[in-house]
């Protein structure tokens, strides 16, 4: 009996003081997300803050609901195969209105990876990039 409190307690515990929450999904949102990797041990781009506040470590899912308005995501490139070297580190800003959906897409140019924030609108039919982030050295 004394197992569900201390859980509980440890699930409080181990936020953020600051921690982004999801917008309530029946008041106006849009969506992001992460590209999903090609395998598992694949890089994997990671949503590591939203509009200044920290997203979960805890998490099980990398799609998050937004309020609409001006947005900006910190993102990380995280290496599952060795656990090190995050990059790009840096924050994409970008304009969310109620109902779009965004994607995060990384990208291999000119030996830098660039990560992207792509727009869905009227489902897949109509894309546009709405940030750009090109890794530091």
């Amino acid at each position: 009996m004394a197992l569900i409190p201390a859980t509980a307690l440890m699930a409080a515990s181990c936020s953020y003081p600051n921690q982004f929450v999801n917008t309530p999904q029946a008041t106006p949102h849009a969506v992001v997300e992460a590209e999903k990797p090609v395998h598992f041990f694949a890089d994997n781009l990671e949503i590591i803050e939203i509009n200044g506040q920290p997203t979960s470590f805890w998490r099980s899912s990398t799609r998050f609901l937004i309020p609409p308005g001006r947005t900006s995501l910190g993102v990380i490139l995280s290496s599952r195969s060795t656990r090190a070297g995050f990059r790009p580190g840096g924050s994409l800003a970008f304009d969310a209105r109620v109902g779009d959906h965004f994607t995060l897409h990384r990208d291999l140019s000119g030996g830098k990876d660039h990560v992207s924030v792509i727009r869905h609108r009227n489902g897949l039919r109509d894309q546009t990039v709405a940030g750009h982030l090109i890794a530091e050295d």
